[in-house]
């Protein structure tokens, strides 16, 4: 029979293990805490979001579309972006993106100033122009980038120009030519591929997208595409997730989960995107402009 001194020792040892299990457990769930790993179930929470802006949209600007009449109730709104960028402190500001398609040429200019909500003189600024044409089968993408951060400044301008020779495409970076993966589309190719895999009712595929950070190596999109449903004036429209792997020298890996929704000729109305860097950037277009192209077919879920 145990004496109590030794039922003492022997509870004392099972309560110093439980405080150490307990401590362990602690420590192991604040480091899985400190160090999320980017899952694609990052989407549901960027969906919770996106609907929760635009809830906060203003009915009187949301397009109206009669599709059974083939007509169209709506008078666009002079357009303008919200931007919001989370790292650590949260970063707000207005952009302004303006933008001219026809059934060869893309142009567009996209420019925000982003200030910190916590940091004084904490400022972002970005510049991008892009000008894309079909059968010139060439793009070029010139991007400015500055900001200030505690007293110092950071500048930087970068200039990428992609062609098309004999199917391939090339890409001129600071002095240097690479060449990438035959499949690779640039933006308004994506986005045509986008709606002619929707005509065909084709709601998952994969496409290689133009390279990102100046890398040799395109990026791999796997995509998924779903009605949009909830908002009475906002008809035919599209959820489109992706995940994107990319490659920076020791293989693909995911890399972000951009949720896009979208209207029935790509034109993208909200994008969000969270990343493996703890980066969750959102664009939400305030207007919701409709804006026409006799070049892309109007197609529906």
């Amino acid at each position: 029979m145990s004496t109590p001194s030794r039922q003492f020792r022997n509870m004392r040892i099972i309560f110093v293990v439980v405080v150490v299990v307990m401590v362990i457990k602690y420590f192991t769930d604040h480091a899985q805490q400190a160090t999320p790993q980017l899952t694609t179930d990052a989407f549901s929470a960027l969906e919770k979001t996106m609907r929760n802006r635009i809830a906060g949209v203003p009915d009187s600007v949301k397009r109206r579309v009669n599709i059974s009449e083939n007509t169209f109730d709506y008078v666009p709104h002079q357009a303008s972006y919200r931007a919001l960028m989370h790292l650590n402190e949260l970063y707000t500001g207005n952009a302004i993106h303006t933008s001219s398609r026809d059934c060869d040429n893309w142009y567009e200019e996209y420019s925000v100033q982003l200030k910190s909500d916590e940091i004084d003189n904490a400022v972002f600024d970005y510049r991008a122009s892009r000008l894309e044409s079909i059968s010139g089968h060439q793009a070029e993408i010139t991007t400015n980038i500055s900001s200030w951060f505690r007293g110092q400044r950071d500048a930087t301008e970068e200039k990428l120009r992609f062609k098309r020779i004999s199917g391939a495409l090339e890409l001129k970076s600071n002095g240097e030519t690479v060449t990438l993966d035959y499949d690779t589309k640039l933006n308004i190719q994506s986005s045509r591929y986008i709606l002619q895999q929707i005509e065909q009712q084709n709601y998952t595929l994969e496409y290689w997208s133009e390279p990102d950070d100046f890398s040799e190596y395109a990026i791999q999109n796997r995509v998924t595409i779903e009605a949009f449903e909830g908002e009475a004036n906002l008809d035919q429209l599209w959820l489109v997730k992706t995940e994107e792997y990319k490659d920076r020298g020791e293989g693909y890996e995911l890399s972000a989960t951009p949720l896009e929704l979208v209207n029935d000729r790509a034109i993208t109305l909200y994008a969000a995107t969270q990343g493996d860097d703890g980066l969750l950037y959102e664009l939400i277009l305030n207007d919701f402009e409709y804006l026409t192209n006799r070049c892309i077919k109007m197609v529906s879920l």
